[in-house]
């Protein structure tokens, strides 16, 4: 059993999720999952299609290294689940700044394009004596070739950031399961508090460790979209001036409103996961 990243492949027969073994390129545009898309376009897959868990995607592996972070902090859930998984959710959030940032290119181009044609037009560009990066910057064709290449690396660069960030949502929400199941073995039912059922436990395998999952999908938009309005905010300044700031006001005024809809959403989702507790504990009264 393979338990570590970067230790050799043990049968290429029965390991479809090779994204560990093979080449950077292979990763970067998913040509390593190409065989078993041909043979699902061919006939539908069956499960033995899939192959083994990699390894290093095992509960067994990823609740060993989270086990050890909660012997040294003990009840400190959040923390050491950042211990466990910050590599691969900091190399998401360099793949989701860089795919952001990338999206810019094109509508700083076009103005890069329209200047330059403005000025070969009037007779007024000048061809640099020397190819720096800036003035590079001042001639369209550079500015054409960055319209052309960047969208398409954002697109990519953005992709690998949600394989990244759900692989490692899949991994936290498997730890999170199996380290309830096993304390719910463990749990000793006279010293139970009455809150604690069946139904509770359910969801907290269940349900709260599929919102563990979406939190590594969504944390890395607490950070980019204020980064990315900024920029926006930037760039409209730079064209239309102070009238580029009622846009951000409107903006501004409705958070109140979509604030007040997520608080009573939070609100019905509590009182959901309350039925939810009472009938599964219902059902599970009437099958003992």
């Amino acid at each position: 059993v393979i338990e570590t990243e970067g230790t050799p492949v043990p049968s290429r027969t029965n390991l479809m999720f090779r994204h560990d073994y093979v080449s950077f390129a292979s990763q970067y545009v998913f040509q390593w999952i190409q065989p078993l898309l041909v043979t699902g376009r061919k006939r539908p897959l069956q499960l033995e299609d899939l192959g083994i868990v990699a390894p290093y995607d095992s509960s067994t592996v990823q609740l060993k290294e989270f086990q050890a972070h909660w012997d040294r902090h003990p009840g400190k859930l959040g923390w050491c689940l950042f211990l466990t998984f910050w590599k691969p959710m900091a190399a998401a959030g360099f793949c989701m700044g860089t795919g952001h940032l990338l999206t810019f290119v094109a509508p700083m181009g076009i103005n890069g394009v329209t200047k330059y044609l403005q000025e070969k037009g009037a007779g007024t560009y000048e061809v640099p004596e020397m190819a720096t990066w800036s003035a590079m910057l001042t001639n369209g064709w550079v500015w054409a070739f960055l319209m052309l290449i960047c969208p398409s690396a954002s697109t990519s660069i953005l992709q690998y950031h949600h394989f990244l960030s759900m692989r490692t949502g899949i991994r936290a929400a498997g730890v999170i399961q199996i380290a309830v199941f096993r304390k719910a073995l463990d749990l000793n039912l006279a010293w139970v508090p009455k809150s604690v059922t069946t139904g509770s436990l359910t969801n907290h395998i269940t349900i709260d460790s599929e919102k563990v999952n979406n939190f590594f999908w969504f944390v890395h938009y607490t950070w980019i979209m204020p980064v990315k309005a900024a920029i926006i905010l930037f760039l409209l300044y730079e064209q239309l001036q102070w009238a580029s700031f009622i846009g951000f006001a409107v903006m501004l005024s409705a958070m109140p409103l979509q604030a007040l809809a997520s608080r009573q959403q939070a609100n019905w989702q509590k009182k959901n996961l309350t039925a939810n507790d009472d009938r599964i504990k219902g059902i599970n009264d009437m099958l003992h």
